[in-house]
């Protein structure tokens, strides 16, 4: 059975983590989120595990652009934790990997702040 995101949530987190054994990490979050509504994911690199944050970014801008507010399902974030994390919009808030509490959290778009956002150049 697909994990869907309302699974996703209170999952642990765990690098490398694609959704069994209830453990993921930020990048199969996003991976899961983007499928589920519908929306073609970037061609995944096992290098953003150790890219600094400005390559990251240069590999998301070849499959999306860079927007300045969030507003569809499906949107990708880049948040400034430790070094960087992805999340996803989802059901008008973010999903995304909890700095506190190591799981998967949702939250309203106001409640991340400082982040870089992602669309998909096919909206």
């Amino acid at each position: 059975m697909a994990l869907t995101c309302i699974d996703l949530i209170g999952m642990d987190y765990c690098l490398g983590g694609d959704g069994t054994n209830r453990q993921i990490d930020c990048i199969n979050l996003v991976y899961i989120t983007l499928k589920e509504v519908g929306v073609a994911t970037p061609p995944f690199n096992h290098g953003w595990y150790e890219m600094p944050t400005r390559q990251v970014l240069r590999h998301l801008l070849q499959w999306g652009k860079r927007i300045d507010h969030l507003g569809y399902d499906g949107d990708v974030v880049l948040l400034p934790q430790d070094r960087w994390a992805f999340a996803a919009v989802w059901n008008q808030g973010i999903l995304h990997i909890s700095s506190l509490t190591k799981q998967v959290a949702w939250c309203p778009f106001w409640a991340l702040k400082n982040a870089y956002y992602f669309r998909t150049r096919s909206s």
